[in-house]
């Protein structure tokens, strides 16, 4: 009997296609200049829409750990192992391209921004601990909040009705929140919009 395939192709494809988006985004951004031709803007505005390829990878996040985790849920002693494989997944590649950055950064100061020469900031990067400025390799807030999502997520694991109940609350206070439009940190970290997208794919 033919097992059954688990893999979701649909979905690694949508996730190429937001990982280009995002990749396009970044390097009309950065590196080339807004000019008109034809009428027709390319440049930054050309591939502005790519940053909604963060938003899907937030979406996606949320449903994968539910499609692939559902059978933790509830069973405590399995919290362990599920943060050890979010931490092995993350941090090894995360550190070695933060660090070359780092290093990059302390041999031409000019090139990065003043937070690279502060320790407690490297640090906290380093860490992906959340702080009221961008961390020192600017794009790794997006991990920040993925890594928020997994401690939250943790609780589902420890304690279904629990993780829950504080699950749906986090979510109804990130969307109350983002109306109110809190700007004080740490409130726009923990309350921030961008935390429900994580909520809308484990529903979905």
């Amino acid at each position: 009997m033919t097992p059954v395939s688990t893999r979701l192709d649909g979905l690694q494809a949508g996730r190429a296609v937001a990982a280009v988006m995002v990749v396009l985004y970044h390097l009309t951004v950065y590196f080339l200049p807004e000019h008109y031709y034809g009428g027709a803007k390319v440049g930054p505005g050309l591939f502005r829409m790519g940053y909604a390829g963060v938003e899907f990878f937030f979406v996606l996040s949320g449903f994968i750990m539910v499609f692939v985790h559902l059978r933790d849920f509830g069973v405590p002693n399995r919290a362990p192992r599920f943060l050890e494989k979010r931490i092995v997944r993350i941090y090894p590649i995360y550190w070695v391209i933060y660090g070359l950055l780092t290093l990059a950064y302390f041999a031409v100061p000019s090139a990065g921004p003043e937070s690279a020469r502060d320790p407690i900031a490297i640090l906290t990067s380093a860490l992906l601990w959340p702080m009221p400025e961008l961390p020192v390799l600017s794009v790794a807030w997006s991990l920040q909040y993925e890594m928020l999502f997994y401690l939250v997520f943790t609780l589902l694991v420890l304690n279904l009705r629990f993780g829950a109940v504080v699950f749906v609350l986090w979510t109804l206070a990130c969307i109350w929140a983002s109306l109110a439009r809190f700007e004080s940190y740490p409130f726009n970290f923990l309350l921030s919009f961008y935390n429900p997208l994580f909520a809308f794919g484990i529903l979905a």
